[in-house]
């Protein structure tokens, strides 16, 4: 990590940003910087933690105050300007871990989200939700896009709850290039941003939504689960359709049958899922006999097994997201911060994140007598062991430095009711 800080031009985009406008006298851009993604490391998120983090790494005593004073929009404007910096597209190299195993596509990029609880007072900026039980408090969406080839991060937007995933859909359109396979879930599937994937020359995989209409290839409308029934042999369809009633866009669709004890979980949890509030159509329960999904990658580049297993690495970006809330502190926030002090934060974890993720996946991995690194076993190894490594690698002596800032943050604070100490001496 300490090499890629190098690479940012820190002082230029400080300048820029407005978060430093003459030359810093305690709080420098590079140690606030640095302080801000050891916020990652901790697990008590507060003014006084940060000060100390600031004096650890400049060398002095920082006041609480002093701290409280820098994180206004311009800190928060020079994270971002940091973040979007790291985020710059790199030029495709050869040998990638993923690239080199599947070679047919230059990037594999998956969109998803996550969600970090918040407090009342931050609600009129990140608004919750609200469903039959009432409204929830505050809630932060973080969206996310992940090239699983490199295991590097192209975007991050961070947004209300009420932006949801259908919403999000095209915010991965500006990063998609020329033979770039885009893995869909769900949450994100709209027929127009599927359309403008195919303008792009690139590819995708995604789920089918049983609402969608579906045409053949002629585009008459055509019953989908009852070709699916008289088409299918031994339990598989794999053909070229058109979907959607205005696009009639021709995509492959492969249909897998699954096992009955499968298909009768689906339907239990989707009755559980809508709680009585609705009725199921017989049609979408038929459907969950079938496990259905949606490319135009062409059969000789993938065949129906592959398509089933390629699609399930796109839980490789769930599993990142459960990684950060279990070992980066992700929601681990002060009752008392602002909105600026909270995203400040959560883009000084976020650029943490960006700088160590590419790391998490040892390229050697791909041969099969490697030992494979567990990203969730890493992601807790970093968090416990990286503070210490990384102030050895800044040559910093806590013995030396812990003492000031002892002296500064665990006194008691100046007031006019005397502590215990000073009404037990004159009894001495």
């Amino acid at each position: 990590m300490k090499s890629g800080l190098k690479k940012i031009p820190i002082e230029q985009l400080a300048r820029k940003s407005g978060f430093q406008q003459r030359r810093a006298k305690k709080i420098e851009p590079l140690v606030f910087l640095k302080s801000a993604l050891l916020l990652c490391t901790q697990s008590h998120i507060s003014l006084t933690v940060w000060a100390v983090l600031i004096g650890l790494l400049s060398h002095q005593v920082v006041s609480k105050q002093a701290v409280f004073g820098r994180l206004t929009s311009s800190s928060v404007e020079f994270l971002k300007a940091v973040l979007a910096w790291i985020l710059i597209p790199l030029p495709q190299r050869p040998g990638q871990r993923l690239t080199k195993v599947l070679g047919r596509f230059s990037r594999i990029l998956v969109q998803d989200s996550t969600t970090v609880k918040l407090t009342e007072k931050l609600a009129a900026f990140f608004a919750g939700g609200s469903n039959q039980h009432g409204k929830t408090p505050g809630v932060l969406r973080i969206q996310g896009i992940l090239d699983l080839c490199s295991q590097r991060w192209l975007h991050f937007g961070l947004s209300s709850y009420l932006r949801n995933d259908q919403k999000a859909s095209p915010d991965i359109l500006p990063y998609v290039r020329k033979n770039d396979l885009i893995l869909r879930d769900l949450g994100y599937f709209a027929i127009y941003v599927l359309q403008q994937i195919v303008e792009l020359e690139a590819f995708f995989l995604s789920r089918y939504y049983h609402r969608t209409a579906v045409f053949d290839p002629e585009g008459r409308p055509l019953d989908l689960l009852k070709h699916l029934r008289q088409q299918s042999i031994h339990g598989r369809w794999d053909g070229w359709l058109r979907i959607g009633k205005k696009e009639k866009l021709p995509v492959r669709l492969v249909a897998l049958r699954v096992p009955r004890h499968v298909a009768a979980e689906r339907r239990r949890k989707a009755r559980a899922h809508l709680k009585n509030r609705c009725q199921l159509s017989k049609e979408y329960l038929a459907l969950q006999d079938w496990t259905i999904y949606l490319t135009t990658v062409a059969k000789e580049t993938l065949g129906i097994k592959q398509i089933a297993a390629l699609y399930g690495q796109r839980w490789q970006i769930e599993m990142v997201f459960k990684s950060w809330k279990s070992h980066f502190k992700l929601e681990l926030l002060s009752d008392q911060i602002s909105k600026e002090q909270l995203e400040a934060v959560i883009y000084g974890k976020l650029i943490f994140i960006a700088l160590i993720q590419p790391q998490l996946i040892d390229p050697s991995a791909a041969q099969p007598e490697a030992c494979c690194y567990s990203p969730l076993k890493l992601c807790l190894f970093i968090s416990e062991y990286f503070l210490v490594l990384f102030f050895q690698s800044e040559k910093i002596q806590l013995t030396v430095e812990l003492p000031l800032q002892l002296q500064r943050h665990s006194c008691y604070e100046k007031r006019k009711r005397r502590n215990i100490f000073q009404n037990l001496l004159p009894l001495c």
